[in-house]
């Protein structure tokens, strides 16, 4: 209820802020040297085409993100920013440039912007506003309540869920080799989803779900109880039966009867595979880019095959289904999905 509530409280706060130092700057985004929980886009440029522009771009954005607007590029070169993120050198010559701040992954990333052109404002502006939306997803998140604003309100509709149950804390000795084994398969699954969310960041929210296991239970604690309760009843709501298991929920069709979207079953294989994995999810990544391009979901459909799959890879094989009256639209999209 406190991690909700503290979302709540983050969102109704004013979009954009403004930063007068670089000491403020300082204070926005690191504690004792560490990114702050959040995500944090920064402008920092004098342009004032630029400082409109973005403004217009917090007050548009849906996503929860916190926006400021700094004037002073060189406020970035600060050594406690250096020790995060080495790039921050490459940009010293740069007039405008986008800071995002994020307690994940590559913690701080940055974009130079070209100089402002009212003519392209407005393609600059969604250039920008996608390239933040795409960084502002961990690669992998966890199910856990300060990701809840992530996962439901976040720009990702199709989610790849990898359900996973913890090894037995405590054990006799006889169940050690057992139990080695099982902690392996978990770091290999780990792997493979980890390489299947860097090929479709931006397309996929790659989240992950953990179950204690039933000997780890206290039958005396209360609190412990509650939340397996909570993961188990999570669990029942996937369909999980055999972990590690991966379930893909599309979230475009959900409903107040129908919360949980369209769900699919991977193979078993595509657990703890990357390569089966990234395979098996070309087709949910297609029709999230059909999506983005406003075209009909359902005709990416006729991609998922393998056959076609292996075609579309081939140009003049898209000629002819051109001629034969597929959009090249589609295929181009199916293409970028991908990342041919």
């Amino acid at each position: 209820a406190d991690a909700i509530a503290d979302i709540v409280r983050r969102l109704r706060r004013d979009r954009l802020t403004r930063l007068e130092t670089k000491e403020e700057l300082l204070n926005t985004v690191l504690e004792n040297g560490i990114i702050k929980k959040g995500v944090r886009a920064i402008l920092l440029s004098k342009s004032k085409g630029q400082r409109s522009s973005f403004a217009k771009l917090a007050d548009e954005f849906r996503y929860p993100v916190e926006f400021f607007l700094g004037s002073q590029v060189e406020w970035l070169q600060d050594k406690q920013f250096f020790q995060l993120a080495e790039e921050i050198s490459e940009i010293s010559n740069s007039k405008s440039v986008v800071v995002l701040f994020k307690h994940f992954d590559e913690q701080i990333e940055i974009t130079p912007l070209q100089a402002y052109s009212k003519s392209k404002a407005k393609e600059q502006r969604q250039w920008l506003s996608k390239w933040i939306e795409t960084r502002m997803m961990p690669l992998l998140v966890p199910f856990a309540p300060q990701y809840m604003d992530m996962i439901f309100q976040g720009p990702l509709q199709v989610h790849a869920i990898l359900a996973i149950r913890e090894p037995p804390l405590n054990t006799q000795s006889s169940d050690l080799a057992m139990n080695h084994v099982q902690t392996k398969i978990q770091d290999i699954a780990r792997d493979a989803f980890s390489a299947s969310a860097k090929k479709y960041r931006g397309k996929i929210l790659h989240i992950i779900i953990s179950q204690p296991n039933d000997e780890d239970i206290d039958d005396d604690n209360d609190e412990t109880n509650q939340v397996h309760q909570q993961h188990q009843a999570i669990w029942n709501f996937l369909n999980v039966s055999d972990p590690p298991q991966i379930i893909i929920s599309d979230m475009f069709d959900a409903s107040e009867s129908n919360p949980q979207g369209t769900q699919y079953q991977l193979s078993k294989e595509a657990a703890t595979n990357a390569d089966i994995l990234i395979e098996e999810l070309i087709p949910h990544a297609a029709r999230a880019v059909a999506r983005r391009a406003g075209v009909e979901p359902k005709m990416s459909e006729i991609m998922s095959e393998p056959k076609m799959q292996e075609m579309i890879r081939d140009p003049d094989m898209v000629q002819m289904f051109q001629m034969m009256g597929m959009p090249k639209q589609l295929a181009d999209i199916y293409r970028e999905a991908d990342e041919l």
